[in-house]
């Protein structure tokens, strides 16, 4: 059994609303997410799709264009699971590393969306790794 792991940085110390390009997992069993927080205050949401072809995730989801956000299941904290509706959230500035498991079952595409932020900046690695 061999494990193939391809790193990829969605986001790279992000100080505004942004939203990364998309990458695509298909030949990966296992994404981690882990995102670094220096300062951030915002909202941070991960999109995912299963089309063809990239989907266009700045505009909104239909039969041709469709992607939804994704839950996050916390891989540092225990398991506890954020919504993917909701995103990471923080209020007040937050310094942090958090490592997050995305459930890539069947997903072609995923992009980081920075929705909201007032303070601090945030960076995105997006890792994949499968068994053959």
């Amino acid at each position: 059994m061999k494990r193939i792991i391809n790193s990829s940085v969605l986001l790279n110390a992000v100080e505004a609303a942004t939203l990364s390009e998309a990458r695509l997992i298909e030949d990966h069993r296992h994404a981690v997410l882990d995102v670094i927080l220096d300062g951030f205050t915002g909202t941070i949401k991960v999109k995912v799709s299963n089309q063809a072809e990239i989907p266009d995730f700045s505009a909104s989801p239909s039969v041709t264009n469709n992607w939804t956000y994704i839950d996050l299941i916390g891989r540092d904290d225990g398991g506890s699971t954020t919504t993917g509706t909701t995103g990471v959230v923080t209020t007040t500035p937050t310094t942090a590393n958090r490592s997050y498991a995305i459930n890539s079952d069947a997903i072609r595409w995923v992009a980081v969306d920075v929705e909201a932020r007032s303070a601090g900046s945030v960076s995105a690695l997006l890792s994949g790794a499968t068994n053959e």
